[in-house]
């Protein structure tokens, strides 16, 4: 029925986003996380231990309440998704990214 929303219709089109998390406690404002997740309002729940089904083990202590900074969506699919999440992280290692910026903006 069209009454289902996208966790309970397998049929419904996911959305991929990744996400930039960081940390509001005054101890660890520096603190950041990069994620991916098809449903960020429930994420970031996860991660600030609201939902019993934590978020990343990076997120689970030191840094909490988390925020977003940014929310990055409009991939295809899941592994172009995961994939824009690694480079994300490893900006130093992605060659896409180094092709992008500039090798130079690295330095």
């Amino acid at each position: 029925s069209s009454n289902k929303n996208d966790d309970e219709d397998p049929t419904a089109t996911k959305h991929f986003h990744c996400y930039l998390l960081r940390s509001l406690n005054p101890d660890h404002p520096l603190k950041t996380y990069i994620g991916f997740t098809t449903n960020p309002s429930r994420r970031i729940r996860q991660h600030n231990g609201i939902l019993k089904n934590a978020g990343a083990n990076k997120t689970k202590r030191a840094g909490r309440p988390w925020t977003f900074v940014a929310i990055i969506h409009g991939f295809q699919d899941k592994i172009t998704a995961l994939q824009f999440e690694w480079a994300w992280q490893n900006v130093d290692k992605s060659k896409a990214f180094r092709e992008a910026v500039g090798d130079d903006a690295l330095a």
